[in-house]
C-alpha cells in the first residue's frame, strides 16, 4: 500500500530510481503464495489514507484498484481493461487485465470443419500438433500475426498459421507460471494455459526456436535457443487443459486435419528423407542426374535398335 501510494503521488523513493526494480517487485506481488484477499488490502488502504481534516468539497480519493491499474499500464506499456467487481487478489486483477477472453480463433480453414463442434464427444480433437520444423515439412506457412488483438490471437487457415509476436525472458517465465497456477485453481477459460501448451508443442527443440525467430514470431531474450525451448516446456509441465474445450482446440484440429491430407504427408516424407541436410540434397540430386542419364541411355539404345531394324528391313 505504501509503495502504490508513493508511486501514485510521485514521491521520491530510491526504489523508483532503479529501472529493473519495478518489474522485480511486480513479480513478487504476483506470486501465488504471496496473495492477500483484496478486500483486506482495500480496507487497510482506506484506514491508512483516512484524513479527518479532508474538506468535503475536495476531489474524491483515488481508489486502490484504480492506482494499481495505472501502475500496470505504465510498467507493461499495454492496454489495461478490467471489470472492477469480484477481484479476489492482486494476481486475479492482473489476470483480468491482461488475459482477455477472445472469440474463437478465426480459423476459416474449409477442410477443418466447424469450430462450433467443440465439446461434441463424437468429434476427434487431437492433443498434440507437430513442432515448427515438422510443420514446415508439411508445407505449413508460419508467419507473424500483424493485426493480432492480443497474444492469444492465433489462427490457422488454408495452410497458414498466424501467431502474434511474443517476447520471452526470465521475468516473463515467473509471471506466466503464476498466472497458469491461478488458472489451474479456477474455471475461467484457461487462456494462458492453452497458449502455453500450444507453444510447448510448437517449440520442441532449439531448431524450432530458431525457425520462429526467423519468422519474427518470438523475441528470445534468454541465453540461447535451448532455453527458449525449455521456457514453454516448463510452463506445459505445470499445465492441465481439457483438450475437448480449450480455446485453441479448433486450431489443434485444423492443423492435424491439414497435415493428414495426402500431399502434405508425402511432402513431409520427401523433405524428411531427402532434404534433411545439404548432403542428403546433394545425394538426391546426384541420384536424379544418374537416373536421368540412365533413362537417356536406354531411350537412345531403343531408338538405335528401332532405326537399325528399319534400315535392315
Amino acid at each position: 500500500i505504501e509503495f502504490f501510494v508513493k508511486w501514485f503521488s510521485g514521491e521520491d523513493d530510491p526504489l523508483f530510481s532503479v529501472s529493473w526494480s519495478l518489474p522485480l517487485l511486480l513479480n513478487d506481488m504476483l506470486m501465488l503464495e504471496n496473495q492477500i484477499p483484496f478486500f483486506v488490502i482495500e480496507r487497510l488502504y482506506d484506514i491508512s489514507t483516512f484524513d479527518p481534516d479532508r474538506p468535503e468539497d475536495a476531489q474524491p480519493k483515488p481508489s486502490l484498484i484504480g492506482i494499481i491499474m495505472d501502475y500496470l499500464r505504465g510498467i507493461e506499456d499495454a492496454e489495461v481493461r478490467h471489470d472492477r467487481e469480484n477481484v479476489h487478489h492482486m494476481l486475479h486483477l492482473y489476470h483480468c487485465c491482461f488475459v482477455q477472453p477472445l472469440e474463437l480463433p478465426r480459423n476459416a480453414n474449409e477442410e477443418g470443419g466447424n469450430a462450433n463442434n467443440i465439446g461434441n464427444p463424437f468429434l476427434f480433437l487431437p492433443k498434440m500438433i507437430p513442432c515448427a520444423t515438422q510443420l514446415r515439412e508439411f508445407g505449413v506457412h508460419i508467419k507473424k500475426n500483424k493485426h493480432a488483438r492480443s497474444m492469444f490471437d492465433i489462427s490457422f487457415r488454408n495452410g497458414t498459421l498466424e501467431i502474434p509476436r511474443v517476447a520471452i525472458e526470465e521475468m516473463t517465465r515467473s509471471r506466466y507460471m503464476n498466472l497458469i497456477a491461478f488458472e489451474q485453481c479456477h474455471d475461467n477459460g484457461k487462456y494462458l494455459t492453452s497458449y502455453a501448451v500450444f507453444m510447448a508443442y510448437l517449440i520442441n527443440t532449439a531448431q524450432d526456436a530458431i525457425l520462429l525467430q526467423r519468422y519474427d514470431v518470438i523475441d528470445n531474450k534468454l541465453a540461447n535457443e535451448e532455453e527458449a525451448a525449455k521456457f514453454f516446456s516448463q510452463l506445459h509441465a505445470c499445465s492441465y487443459i481439457n483438450y475437448d474445450e480449450h480455446y485453441l482446440a479448433p486450431v489443434f484440429r485444423d492443423i492435424n486435419t491439414y497435415c493428414r491430407r495426402w500431399w502434405p504427408k508425402r511432402r513431409a516424407r520427401l523433405c524428411h528423407d531427402y532434404f534433411a541436410s545439404p548432403w542428403a540434397v546433394i545425394s538426391f540430386l546426384a541420384a536424379l542426374i544418374f537416373m536421368g542419364f540412365s533413362i537417356f541411355k536406354i531411350v537412345v539404345m531403343i531408338l538405335s535398335v528401332f532405326f537399325h531394324f528399319h534400315e535392315r528391313k
